[in-house]
């Protein structure tokens, strides 16, 4: 009786441990995929700047204007992977010049003002992986006396971010 009695006492005790030990031993493992892809974005703050002449020293060519708008930019492209240029939609009249001016993000560089055209020009080169928000965009706008009158009229601006 004695020999059942430890048995039976045994096969409880392996019972409780392959139990528990079953219950703690349950697990599992799943893969996480992860991927940081190509982060490229651009934007201008405000739709629009408005710069008039109105005024010139007498003997002189007409002041000219100057007008701040901003701008935001996030890439992650690496080291002098990325620049800026600028374009108008049509060029100006004769006798007048629109430029511009940005702010270059941390770690890259601007020329200072750039006379715009139709054709693109480099505003800010050598940008590395950046984040940088509220950037000033300076336009600049001037006119001769010899571009008379010039009847109001808008330019669309196209900032775009591309590789150097």
């Amino acid at each position: 009786m004695k020999y059942l009695l430890l048995v039976f006492t045994v096969m409880v005790f392996v019972l409780l441990i392959s139990s528990e030990s079953g219950l703690c031993a349950n697990s599992d493992t799943a893969i996480i995929s992860i991927e940081v892809q190509p982060i490229n974005e651009i934007s201008i703050t405000g739709s629009s700047v408005s710069l008039i002449i109105n005024s010139a020293a007498a003997g002189s060519q007409p002041s000219p204007v100057t007008d701040i708008a901003s701008y935001s930019i996030s890439t992650n492209c690496g080291t002098n992977a990325k620049r800026i240029t600028a374009s108008i939609d049509s060029d100006m009249p004769s006798g007048t010049t629109l430029e511009i001016q940005l702010n270059a993000p941390s770690g890259a560089s601007s020329p200072g003002f750039v006379v715009l055209s139709s054709t693109s020009s480099n505003v800010v080169t050598g940008i590395d992986s950046s984040a940088g928000s509220s950037l000033n965009i300076t336009a600049r706008f001037s006119a001769t006396v010899e571009a008379g009158i010039v009847a109001y009229s808008n330019k669309t601006l196209t900032l775009t971010l591309s590789d150097s």
